[in-house]
């Protein structure tokens, strides 16, 4: 016999239960994937920048492991910016909600808002989430090559430029993560609030839309 499907009356599972249990696999399997994607791409860099130091080769190769380190970093940024925002959707819409989507109120998670609340009263000690310092280390490092090449002045400004660029984009990100948490939070919770007014003003819509077309049998009954 077929089960019923998920938010039928025969389900032991509502469709609420199985997004709130989807989105938070997504975060453990995110948050496990980033941390793969910087040790295998760091570990990829790492290879190339020992070829090119242990052999002769053209200045401008060694934008290959800085394009590569770039690359690595954004998937880190998108892995985690993604984790970020799925979190505040459910410390919004599920385990902050007043009339909360689960069905049994005693099982409601609070995960995400304990760990929010954590981070803002004891600030220190928590680890990079963007490996921010070791990728920092890693492009200057990439330098290292280029300067064993002796370069000119305008090559060194231009690989200089480049590696800078790098190191901006990596503050960038940084300064955005961690404003990120409170960003995500007011945006969903503003559309918490929308949602719950469209919600409210249907309902009353809908009541009032009864009532009036209850009227007229009321009066011909007494007719």
């Amino acid at each position: 016999m077929p089960e019923p499907p998920s938010g039928s009356p025969g389900s032991t599972q509502t469709t609420a239960q199985a997004e709130f249990e989807a989105l938070r696999a997504t975060i453990r399997e995110r948050g496990s994937m980033r941390v793969l994607v910087f040790v295998i791409g760091l570990a990829s860099w790492a290879l190339v920048w020992a070829w090119l130091a242990s052999s002769p080769f053209l200045p401008f190769i060694s934008l290959v492991p800085l394009a590569l380190l770039a690359g690595v970093f954004e998937a880190v940024n998108a892995l985690h910016v993604g984790v970020e925002r799925i979190g505040r959707y459910l410390e919004v819409f599920y385990e902050g909600a007043p009339s909360h989507a689960l069905d049994d109120a005693a099982e409601r998670a609070r995960w995400e808002t304990t760990m929010a609340a954590y981070g803002r009263r004891f600030t220190g000690g928590s680890p990079d989430p963007l490996f921010c310092g070791v990728f920092a280390i890693s492009v200057l490092l990439n330098l290292l090559p280029v300067a064993m090449l002796r370069p000119r002045m305008r090559e060194w400004v231009f690989f200089g430029l480049l590696h800078l660029a790098v190191l901006g984009r990596l503050a960038r990100a940084r300064r955005r993560a961690a404003d990120q948490r409170a960003t995500d939070l007011d945006a969903f919770r503003a559309l918490y609030r929308s949602s719950s007014s469209a919600s409210t003003r249907e309902s009353t819509a809908s009541g009032s839309t009864t009532a009036s077309s209850s009227e007229p049998a009321v009066s011909g009954s007494s007719s």
